[in-house]
């Protein structure tokens, strides 16, 4: 089924806002760690329940970012800031019935440094 070009429009218009609530829930976040004298942001450590901040990693490739995280990272660059994909180690297993030690793995997350 095609679209018409008002539906078309009413999608873009959507779609910045969505961006802008995006924008403005990071820039929160970025105040309240500068206020704390931080440089950097890891945003799942601080905007945990959203899925958009999430990294997906397919094997044997490179992590990269979403389409709407793209256009978050082209107006966090506009602003002055660096925002990209690093990789930190999470521990993996270990629970409390388990003997075994836990393993570390790399997952990526979003960094925005300032």
């Amino acid at each position: 089924m095609l679209i018409n070009a008002r539906e078309a429009r009413e999608l873009v218009e959507q779609s910045k806002d969505v961006l802008d609530k995006r924008l403005e829930k990071i820039s929160d976040k970025i105040r309240e760690a500068a206020t704390l004298g931080k440089r950097e942001l890891y945003l799942a450590d601080v905007i945990y329940h959203d899925d958009w901040v999430n990294v997906e990693m397919k094997p044997f490739y490179p992590p990269e970012f979403t389409p709407v995280q793209r256009l978050i990272e082209k107006e966090m660059k506009r602003l002055g800031f660096t925002m990209g994909i690093a990789m930190r180690e999470v521990k993996v297993g270990g629970g409390l019935g388990s003997t075994d030690e836990g393993k570390f793995e790399n997952h990526p997350y979003i960094l925005i440094k300032w």
